[in-house]
């Protein structure tokens, strides 16, 4: 009988890597962004078609997952200060989308983000299908760059991006990145550490990482412009 390491080379180690833990900064490399089309479980006639923005480095990987718009996501979100009592106004769930885009364009293809601040580009898409293809060609050029990406921990323990939209406090009232998540200049607000700190304690087993689900954004209607990839 003879025992012999040769079946082992090269099997012996996991390759597999943990989704990256919340509450951190962490230095990543962006991977790309990628069209994906789930089926459902349910109903298996029904396809999600996503876009998979991904980040990975030697410790883990980052993958913030969108889905598809449906027509009650263009709405902005009403609510009430819970200290205050007065109504409040929050970006739609587009304009949040649209700016998670930009944030990533900002951060891998900085060349045509400043074109695009400065309408020397405009770049805009007639539905979900074509967007999902525009995001995949903005953001190619910038596949493999070295950044950073702040994540939190929500609720569930999964690790996510941080609530980043805000409403200017002047009319016309634009949604606008109230604080960076994407890129170098990267940074956890006072606030945040307090919340960090706080939930250190108490983190629940974190099972996995989309902030984005099907119930929360849904499917549905275009985008009313019109497409150009003059990228």
């Amino acid at each position: 009988m003879v025992f012999s390491f040769d079946s082992t080379v090269g099997a012996a180690q996991s390759a597999s890597l943990p989704v990256l833990a919340g509450g951190t900064i962490h230095d990543v490399t962006f991977k790309g962004i990628e069209e994906r089309d789930i089926v459902g479980v349910k109903d298996t006639s029904a396809v999600y078609k996503v876009l998979d923005i991904k980040f990975t480095s030697p410790k883990g990987y980052y993958t913030e997952t969108v889905w598809e718009p449906k027509s009650t996501d263009f709405d902005r979100r009403k609510g009430t200060n819970t200290k205050t009592g007065a109504e409040t106004t929050s970006p739609s769930n587009v304009e949040n989308m649209m700016l998670l885009f930009k944030h990533v364009i900002d951060a891998v293809n900085p060349a045509l983000g400043k074109q695009i601040d400065a309408k020397e580009k405009k770049i805009s898409a007639p539905d979900w299908i074509q967007l999902r293809k525009l995001m995949v060609a903005a953001t190619t050029p910038g596949n493999g760059t070295a950044t950073k990406i702040k994540l939190i921990t929500n609720k569930k323990g999964e690790s996510q991006f941080p609530y980043f939209s805000m409403l200017t406090k002047e009319e016309p009232y634009t949604a606008i990145v109230a604080g960076n998540f994407i890129g170098e200049n990267v940074y956890f607000s006072a606030y945040e550490k307090q919340q960090i700190d706080k939930a250190a304690s108490a983190i629940p087993t974190r099972v996995g990482n989309n902030s984005y689900t099907p119930e929360a954004v849904g499917v549905a209607e275009a985008i009313p412009t019109d497409m150009n990839f003059n990228l």
